[in-house]
């Protein structure tokens, strides 16, 4: 890595200039598409509840970093047998839950933050941190051991998740008494077969793996 990448990544990770950069790319999701064409028609409080909601968005990310961090420092100090991905994973669903069922009148502005994350469409989100991720994951691969195992990654990144999918769908079909239709199967096997390369990514380097 060469000197001005890595002071691109120090400034990065000093100022978190990545959330900022996804507030604002949520904030400005957050405002109706039809705003622009008509503002001799919106009302001042239209546009202070407006921009109250685009603050409200800019919040959600900075709180769920924070949380991560306060449970990694727990898990991995006095609990570390509790795997952090499926923790946070509790904790976002926990979140989501109560965000659902408290009614709109009580809720703060954590619960108004995660309530405008939630609604956002899932290809915005995958446009959103996709990109970065695969970034990241291929500046810091080994190309010698990826091109020396790549028969074997291939293995196991096409023909052997087709598989699993597959078994999982026949399990789903003959065992379980749901009595799905084979499609449906199908996509629950999909779901279930694939595998998280990013969670695989941070635990191999938290084991220390090449």
């Amino acid at each position: 890595m060469s000197t001005t990448d890595k002071r691109v990544r120090d400034y990065c990770l000093r100022t978190n200039i990545d959330l900022i950069l996804i507030g604002i790319v949520v904030a400005g999701y957050s405002y109706p598409v039809d705003g622009a064409t008509t503002e001799n028609t919106t009302t001042v409080t239209h546009e202070e509840s407006q921009a109250e909601v685009a603050v409200h968005a800019v919040f959600f990310p900075w709180f769920a970093q924070l949380l991560g961090i306060v449970v990694y420092y727990v898990l991995s100090r006095y609990a570390r047998a509790i795997p952090f991905t499926a923790m946070m994973f509790l904790i976002g669903l926990a979140i989501g839950i109560a965000v659902e069922l408290s009614p709109n009148e009580t809720k703060n502005v954590a619960a108004a933050s995660a309530d405008i994350w939630m609604q956002i469409p899932g290809e915005l989100l995958l446009m959103i941190f996709l990109p970065g991720l695969l970034y990241v994951d291929a500046y810091g691969i080994d190309v010698h051991l990826f091109f020396k195992s790549f028969s074997q990654v291939f293995v196991f990144a096409f023909p052997m998740v087709l598989a699993g999918t597959a078994l999982t769908a026949l399990v789903a079909y003959y065992i379980f008494p749901f009595q799905w239709p084979f499609d449906l199967c199908m996509t629950f096997g999909a779901i279930l077969s694939a595998t998280d390369p990013v969670a695989v990514a941070v635990l191999m380097n938290e084991l220390g793996a090449p």
